[in-house]
């Protein structure tokens, strides 16, 4: 369950992101073209836009490291679990062999 959660947010995170890159990119780019002839700096609407746009890409970034993360993590354990279950099996027939060795003797 904690995992379908952390993926799911993952992806949430990513898709918000990328929403407001989408959303705010044409208004960047109007932004820097004005600005760089003008040389007064940015409007409040241009410094709301580049905030947004910065935040987009903080969304994804993290959204990308988490989700990675999340998975090497869930790749890790099912392989420890894979490895418990192989000693087990042959703790298991350890144990056969000495009850097959007392029966013996």
């Amino acid at each position: 369950m904690t995992r379908r959660i952390a993926i799911f947010l993952c992806l949430a995170s990513i898709s918000v992101g990328t929403w407001l890159l989408v959303k705010e990119h044409s208004l960047v780019s109007v932004c820097r073209s004005t600005t760089g002839t003008t040389g007064v700096g940015l409007n409040a609407r241009c410094l709301s836009a580049v905030s947004s746009y910065f935040i987009g890409f903080a969304l994804v970034t993290a959204g990308v490291l988490f989700l990675v993360t999340a998975v090497f993590v869930m790749s890790r354990r099912r392989d420890s679990m894979v490895w418990r279950k192989q000693n087990a099996a042959v703790t298991k027939l350890r144990h056969q062999e000495e009850k097959k060795l007392r029966d013996a003797a």
